[in-house]
């Protein structure tokens, strides 16, 4: 079973407090999606990156990084007319109140013109954040997807992006309803649905929004410390005590720990539909567990 993991490529600008001098800033290889491949690479399975990152300094960082984790990075786009992206992260401070992004970004005009990786039946398949939704890559992502989808892999996906990079989300919700359609599995956060659906509750977003599309839908809800994964009429919960789970590594090791947990029991594409509440708990089990160990080992929890 091979996991191919669909994502963009960017370095993460972290400048902590009142950041009054350059010595305060710290960078890290960025994402969700990015992280999740990295930890699962690092665990000995079978990962393979599929993005875009420029011929520069930032994406030699990001690119010898994936490798360094045992990750493969045949198919990424390593273009020249252009840059890799970078987001600078702002926390609150006393004339800002509330945390901010700035995301810095040059492309060519023709973009994602990757080599595309092996997809056998079964195989995981994930994909997702804005990276998914972006007018510029979404076609040729579009039929990648479809081959997975005629593969007979196993599709994950993750939604979510910054109010910075789709402030109107009337323009983006088409592109939203059809990667949910493609999903076997969705995997969110309460921030992601509050920014899409303008709802925090998973059970309602779930009801109104998703189980038309998808059938197996997990919520990682950060301020309760609890994941949720709504299946049929199952309702099931994990919960962890850990301080870091809002953090990035924390929700990077989540979905690692939802692959490996997979892997563990053999789940094939055909047997998700029929999954029951003991499998469903040590799925969520496993989740929780290794995100905990990736937020605690981590380096950084921006």
């Amino acid at each position: 079973m091979k996991i191919i993991v669909i994502g963009e490529c960017t370095l993460d600008i972290i400048c902590p407090g009142e950041c009054n001098g350059a010595a305060t800033l710290r960078a890290f290889p960025g994402g969700r999606l990015l992280n999740a491949a990295a930890i699962l690479g690092r665990q000995g399975h079978d990962v393979a990156y599929v993005g875009e990152a420029a011929r520069d300094r930032v994406g030699d960082i990001i690119v010898n990084f994936l490798d360094n984790h045992h990750v493969a990075t045949r198919s990424i786009d390593r273009f020249t007319d252009g840059v890799t992206s970078s987001n600078l992260y702002f926390p609150p401070d006393s004339t800002h109140p509330e945390p901010s992004v700035v995301s810095y970004r040059k492309f060519p005009p023709e973009r994602f013109d990757v080599v595309w990786p092996r997809i056998d039946p079964d195989d995981i398949v994930v994909f997702g954040t804005f990276f998914a939704l972006d007018e510029r890559v979404r076609p040729q992502l579009q039929e990648l997807m479809n081959h997975a989808q005629e593969r007979k892999a196993t599709i994950i996906y993750v939604p979510g992006f910054l109010p910075e990079q789709a402030p109107r989300i009337t323009k983006v919700m088409p592109a939203i309803l059809e990667n949910l359609e493609m999903a076997d599995i969705v995997l969110s956060r309460t921030s992601d649905l509050q920014h899409i659906f303008s709802e925090s509750d998973a059970s309602r977003c779930f009801e109104r929004h998703i189980r038309f599309y998808c059938k197996d839908f997990i919520n990682i809800d950060s301020p309760s410390g609890t994941v949720s994964w709504l299946h049929n009429n199952d309702h099931l919960q994990a919960n962890t005590s850990s301080s870091l789970v809002g953090s990035l590594m924390w929700h990077a090791g989540a979905l690692a720990g939802l692959i490996e947990g997979m892997e563990k029991i053999d789940l094939k594409k055909a047997l998700i539909g029929s999954l029951n509440g003991p499998l469903l708990t040590q799925l969520l089990q496993d989740m929780v567990r290794t995100a905990d160990d990736a937020a605690s080992q981590a380096s950084d929890n921006h």
